[in-house]
C-alpha cells in the first residue's frame, strides 16, 4: 500500500451485489458478483489497495451460524468482483465484504440474502448458542482460547489469546498470523480483526511452545458470539470456532435502556430488490437487505420501551432510489411493507 500525506475523509462506499442464477439455489454452484461504487460519482471503482495480499476479502456466514467461509473474489476488466461457490443448504446468509478503495478508507460492508424458496421467519433460524470454549482440534493443530477478562464485557477491551499446539511450523496466512471473525447470535454485529503482532514467530525470548496469538477486540453489546479463527501451519489452513458469552456493561441509571421488537419486512415488488434500512429509534444504519419478489424476513429494531411491548420505527428505501419510506409505531411481530 502506498502511503500518501493527509487522512482521507471517512466515507462509505456502497456496493452492488448480484448472483447468477438470480434465484439463488442451495447445493449447486453459483456465481456471486460485487461492484464497488464511488459515493460521489456513482461510477464503478476500479482501483483498490491490497489488504493482506488480496484486493477483496469476503466472509460468508449462514444465519444459523453453522456455515463459515473466507473467500476472495477476483476483479474483472468490467470492475466487478466475482467468485464461484456453493451454498451448503437452504436458508438466509450474511455477506461481509472487506476492501479498501484507492484514495478512500477501508470498508466493511454487510449484505443479507436468502436462497430461492426459503420463507422461514428469520427469528426461527437464529441459533440457540451455548458457551463453548473447549480446546478445538483442527487439521494439523489444536487451539485453546483464553480470554482476559475471564468474563468479557461489552464496550470494554477484551484480549483473546489463542494457544496453538504444536506451534512449531506456524506460518502467516495472507500476511498475518491469523484471521478472526466474530458474529453476534442474531448476525447484526460482525467484527473482522487480526493479531496485533508483527515479525516472525513469538517475540523473543518467549518460546514457541508457550506462545499464544493475541487479538484485541471490543464487543459492541452483550450476548453470545460465534468466533471463527484461522491459522496456517506447514502450508495447511486450519479453521476452528468458539462460542463466547459477553456480558452487558454496567448500565448508567440515568440512561434509557432500549430493547427491541421483531418486524416482518416484505418486498411488495414483483422484482428482487435490495433495500437500505435505518432504525429511527436507535438512530443507526442497518445492513442492506436483499429480498426476492413477495419474500419476507424478520429483523430486529430498537423499541421505544424497555420491554418488547414498545414501538419501533423503521425507514427504508431502494438502494438505487433516494426516496425514503417510513414504518412508524410498529409493535413486536407486526409487518412493514417495503416499496
Amino acid at each position: 500500500m502506498t502511503l500518501v500525506p493527509g487522512i482521507p475523509e471517512l466515507t462509505e462506499y456502497p456496493i452492488e451485489f448480484r448472483a447468477e442464477p438470480r434465484q439463488i439455489p442451495a447445493g449447486r454452484e453459483i456465481t456471486l458478483e460485487f461492484r464497488v461504487l464511488d459515493p460521489k460519482t456513482s461510477q464503478t471503482v476500479e482501483h483498490f489497495e491490497i489488504i493482506h495480499e488480496k484486493l477483496f476479502h469476503l466472509f460468508l456466514v449462514s444465519q444459523d451460524l453453522e456455515y463459515f467461509a473466507h473467500l476472495h473474489p477476483e476483479i474483472g476488466p468490467d470492475g466487478w468482483f466475482r467468485l464461484k461457490t456453493t451454498l451448503p443448504k437452504a436458508g438466509t446468509y450474511r455477506l461481509l465484504a472487506d476492501f479498501d478503495p484507492t484514495g478512500g478508507t477501508p470498508q466493511l460492508v454487510a449484505k443479507t440474502f436468502s436462497t430461492a424458496g426459503y420463507s422461514q421467519p428469520l427469528t426461527a433460524s437464529f441459533p440457540h448458542l451455548t458457551p463453548d470454549l473447549s480446546i478445538k482440534q483442527a487439521t494439523n493443530l489444536q487451539v485453546e482460547l483464553i480470554t482476559v477478562p475471564l468474563h468479557p464485557n461489552a464496550d470494554d477491551k477484551t484480549m483473546l489469546f489463542f494457544r496453538i499446539t504444536p506451534a512449531e511450523g506456524l506460518e502467516p496466512y495472507l500476511g498475518v498470523w491469523g484471521h478472526l471473525l466474530a458474529v453476534s447470535y442474531d448476525s447484526i454485529d460482525t467484527l473482522h480483526i487480526h493479531p496485533f503482532i508483527t515479525g516472525i514467530g513469538p517475540p523473543s525470548p518467549i518460546p514457541w511452545a508457550t506462545w499464544a496469538v493475541p487479538f484485541k477486540i471490543f464487543f459492541p453489546r452483550g450476548g453470545t458470539y460465534k468466533i471463527w479463527v484461522q491459522f496456517e501451519r506447514k502450508g495447511v489452513l486450519n479453521t476452528v470456532s468458539f462460542t463466547l458469552p459477553v456480558q452487558n456493561s454496567e448500565i448508567d441509571p440515568t440512561r434509557v435502556t432500549l430493547d427491541h421488537v421483531w418486524v416482518r419486512v416484505t418486498n411488495s415488488s414483483p422484482l428482487a430488490n435490495t433495500y437500505t434500512l435505518y432504525d429511527n429509534v436507535c438512530n443507526r444504519a442497518m445492513p442492506d437487505l436483499t429480498l426476492e419478489p413477495d419474500a419476507s424476513a424478520y429483523i430486529s429494531i430498537c423499541s421505544s420501551e424497555e420491554r418488547n411491548d414498545g414501538y419501533g420505527s423503521l425507514r427504508s428505501r431502494l438502494v438505487e432510489d433516494g426516496m425514503w419510506n417510513e414504518c412508524e409505531q410498529i409493535r413486536n411481530g407486526e409487518a412493514c411493507i417495503l416499496h
